[in-house]
């Protein structure tokens, strides 16, 4: 091996090294339970949502919650007084898939590559070494929401069929104490999490006289966060499900 060659291997390692570092310094516990109302679990990460579910027939979008961990150890201020492994939260990058079906994830392609691989801005929240924060990102908006509906209806199906998206999350971070350019950035590691899509599955109405959704109701209840997502919606005039 020449001296030129085994410079650029060196190179490579000592950038391979310093990728899986930095994906190793933050990193998605889980998407958390939810807590009271529209917050991140308050159960620190114990208990995980295995999947989500949206209802698309409100035109809703989803929002996925995640707990993530500053991974790396306290190392003390900087000359600005700053914790040098502290983390400041950027951006999330998404991309949707389907394995059992991607004919749905190629139609919201067909109306806009957005729908299906964007990038979400997040709160420049600041996370110390060691510790935790719960963030939410939208990975199916209003607009990809509407389409899956439309998709859904064209296709003849109930409250009984559900298909499965993926979102794929990669968190971007900078650490507070040595960020030049792209120096003292960070990417975590990849989470995927499945969501399951209906139409009209998560409306209840045994809160409603005689157990009747109101004909024509235009606005409903419940859900998570004002969306038809992971816990029952009821119409807004009915009392909630027990």
């Amino acid at each position: 091996m020449t001296r030129f060659n085994a410079f650029v291997a060196a190179s490579l390692a000592l950038l391979a090294s310093a990728c899986a570092e930095n994906q190793e310094s933050l990193i998605v516990i889980n998407a958390p339970a939810w807590g009271d109302g529209c917050t991140v679990g308050a159960g620190g990460g114990d208990v995980g949502l295995p999947f989500g579910v949206l209802d698309v027939a409100f035109d809703t979008r989803y929002l996925m919650p995640a707990l993530l961990l500053n991974n790396t150890s306290v190392r003390g201020p900087n000359n600005a007084g700053i914790e040098t492994n502290e983390v400041q939260l950027l951006d999330a990058d998404v991309d949707l898939s389907s394995t059992n079906a991607p004919e749905f994830i190629d139609a919201l392609r067909a109306s806009d590559e957005n729908l299906v691989s964007f990038n979400v801005p997040l709160a420049t929240v600041s996370i110390l070494p060691g510790e935790t924060q719960g963030v939410l990102v939208e990975v199916i908006s209003g607009s990809a929401a509407v389409a899956l509906r439309d998709e859904m209806n064209s296709r003849g199906f109930d409250e009984d069929t559900r298909i499965t998206l993926e979102a794929t999350i990669v968190f971007h971070a900078s650490r507070s104490g040595n960020t030049r350019g792209e120096v003292g950035g960070i990417e975590a590691r990849e989470f995927r999490f499945p969501i399951q899509v209906c139409l009209g599955c998560l409306i209840d109405c045994s809160g409603c006289d005689e157990g009747e959704c109101p004909p024509d109701y235009t606005s409903v209840a419940g859900g998570i966060c004002g969306n038809a997502q992971d816990l029952p919606v009821f119409p807004a005039a009915c009392e909630a499900p027990e």
